[in-house]
């Protein structure tokens, strides 16, 4: 039989004071650090895929010439764009002055001429290849296109591609959902530091 040691009255139980700290919410911080490097990698993404549909659109013509001088080239019947190069010594600044000034004929092969650049163009892509002019779209056959510029600009090239707007479309929506899941990624990983109110006794 064992012996059960009475309380002793003499004892009495040690003081504790409540605390209250922070703790991380770890769902929402590492749910904010995933969209974070999803977020970036697809900017990044969305602008390599950009600038290799504006170079393809320079190293891939359908034809170049010096401003003044004509392309001549067999079209499809679908959309082409109008490229002002980039030179190695053209600023930012000198290429917009000659996309602001260049005037465009083309001349399609039903004959019909149209002026491109005497509508608003809606968004001017630029790049380390060279900036967009205008847009047109062309029937089968041969097209002619010719661009001069009215303040007489020099040793300016420009060329005539097949217009990728779907392709363009897509390297803009991963931008733009890029930027969105950084921004939602930043909110969450906020939402995790901030914490949440635990209460804990600790003694004193």
């Amino acid at each position: 039989m064992t012996d059960e040691v009475p309380p002793n009255p003499s004892a009495t139980p040690s003081a504790t004071r409540r605390v209250v700290r922070t703790e991380r919410r770890e769902r929402p911080y590492r749910a904010g650090i995933a969209l974070e490097v999803v977020g970036i990698l697809t900017i990044v993404g969305g602008a390599l895929l950009s600038t290799a549909l504006s170079g393809t659109e320079v190293l891939a013509a359908s034809g170049r010439a010096r401003v003044g001088a004509p392309i001549e080239f067999e079209a499809d019947d679908r959309s082409y764009v109008i490229v002002m190069i980039r030179g190695e010594t053209n600023s930012d600044g000198f290429i917009e002055e000659s996309v602001a000034s260049m005037d465009c004929t083309v001349t399609l092969a039903d004959g019909t001429t149209i002026e491109p650049t005497r509508g608003v163009q809606l968004v001017a892509e630029r790049s380390d290849f060279g900036s967009t002019i205008a847009n047109f779209d062309a029937v089968a056959g041969p097209t002619t296109v010719l661009c001069d510029g009215s303040r007489g600009q020099i040793i300016n090239n420009y060329a005539v591609a097949p217009y990728r707007g779907t392709a363009k479309i897509v390297a803009w929506a991963l931008v733009g959902l890029g930027i969105v899941a950084v921004v939602v990624g930043a909110w969450l990983m906020a939402v995790g530091l901030r914490g949440r109110p635990v209460v804990e006794r600790v003694p004193v």
